[in-house]
């Protein structure tokens, strides 16, 4: 479900990790809506993207609603930590190589009205000055 990773809005190529960014752990934060009338087959869906996700080697995602802030109705956040960035992408780039994950994913964008993706990294105290 994670885009491939540009480094900036206009650029639509790939461009090669840095050293740092291969080895660097990165968080990814997925900010899901479901469709109107969709809410009750998110389980099900979610459920088969666990188990490709799973089979596939991605490490496991932990899912999150709002109590408070955000945009709650209908909505699910995912949250999973990567010990690579490099790993993410090569996991990634194989996506669509997969006929299960494919099948999957036209399914996904069926019933999925926004899907937001946020890949963060820690900053350092000393990346900004803190040190």
């Amino acid at each position: 479900m994670v885009p491939a990773r540009v480094r900036d809005a206009t650029e639509t190529t790939r461009q090669p990790l840095t050293a740092l960014e291969e080895f660097m752990k990165v968080k990814v934060i997925e900010k899901v809506k479901f469709a109107p009338g969709k809410w009750r087959e998110a389980g099900k869906i979610l459920k088969t993207y666990k188990e490709l996700t799973e089979k596939n080697g991605y490490p496991s995602f932990r899912t999150y609603t709002y109590i408070s802030g955000g945009d709650g109705v209908q909505t699910l956040t995912f949250v999973s930590d990567w010990d690579s960035l490099a790993r993410m992408e090569t996991l990634m780039d194989r996506m669509p190589a997969d006929p299960e994950m494919m099948q999957f994913m036209q399914r996904w964008a069926e019933i999925v009205e926004s899907h937001e993706v946020s890949i963060l990294k820690e900053v350092l105290t000393e990346e900004i000055g803190m040190a």
